[in-house]
């Protein structure tokens, strides 16, 4: 119970609230241009209504209000035409390596270091830990939405086929668990300052895996069942429901990162009492 209060005391401490609003309104900002880019990207291939089908796609992966919000953004999109996928991809980059910038330093702030890397360090840091990530979030998004498009196509045939589509269907979701916990990982260990050492997998990413998982499912049960953001802010209220969705993402990441951190110093406590007990100084 004592390890739990000061863990708890430790989240207040680093201002892990304010950090998470910091990341939630950075990564708001990603969504955009994010969407135009993927919007310019399926509209040089050679499908029919493939966009519709993606935004179908992702209907109960997503709360309805913060869906609506970025089916607005893909239909401005489309009415603008194309020649701007160059300029939604480096917008992309740009606005994702400001968010993975905060990140860094969130993370120095819950691992108590302080950043002695040159600015020009860690802004190309936050660039490469951007292009991991929207690697990664491609991948992710090609798992939930284009993974059973491809199976719906193979299930109307026999054979071999309908057992590959049977197996992508299965396999997508530990796929994308894979990848978030590989993408979590690497946040953990490259972004702060003397990171920690390198793990398969930590106990903040477990923690961070399982808690969004939980916590995306049950918002968005609770968006569609039981509130209306609508009703409560007007037109800003998809707005307010992507906010909080990104806020609580945020919130479990920074809780993971103090999950690891608290449990490295107590590692440390562990080895350090034998080593005191041998040398006659019990006392911690």
């Amino acid at each position: 119970m004592i390890l739990i209060k000061r863990f708890i005391l430790k989240i207040k401490e680093d201002g892990c609230t304010g950090l998470a609003s910091m990341l939630a309104f950075n990564f708001f900002m990603v969504i955009p241009v994010a969407a135009i880019m993927v919007v310019a990207i399926l509209g040089e291939l050679p499908f029919l209504d493939l966009t519709g089908s993606i935004l179908n796609q992702l209907e109960g992966v997503i709360p309805d209000e913060a869906l609506d919000l970025i089916i607005d953004i893909v239909d401005d999109a489309l009415m603008d035409g194309g020649g701007i996928l160059v300029i939604s991809l480096f917008g992309t980059l740009y606005v994702l390596s400001n968010a993975y910038a905060g990140i860094i330093g969130s993370l120095n702030t819950i691992y108590g270091v302080t950043e002695t890397r040159p600015w020009i360090v860690v802004r190309f840091r936050a660039l490469i830990m951007s292009f991991v990530a929207a690697s990664f979030l491609l991948a992710s998004f090609a798992m939930v939405v284009i993974a059973p498009l491809v199976a719906d196509a193979l299930s109307d045939t026999a054979g071999a086929q309908q057992i590959a589509a049977t197996w992508i269907d299965r396999m997508r979701w530990p796929a994308i668990i894979i990848l978030a916990v590989v993408g979590i990982e690497s946040s953990y260990k490259f972004g702060p300052n003397g990171g920690p050492r390198w793990r398969l997998v930590s106990p903040g990413t477990l923690f961070s895996t399982g808690a969004w998982v939980v916590a995306t499912w049950l918002f968005g049960f609770y968006v569609n069942n039981f509130t209306s953001y609508d009703r409560l802010y007007g037109t800003l209220g998809t707005v307010v429901a992507l906010l909080i969705l990104l806020w609580i993402s945020s919130l479990i990441f920074l809780v993971g990162a103090e999950v690891n951190s608290f449990w490295s110093r107590s590692s440390r406590v562990r080895k350090m009492l034998p080593e005191q007990l041998r040398s006659g100084h019990p006392d911690v």
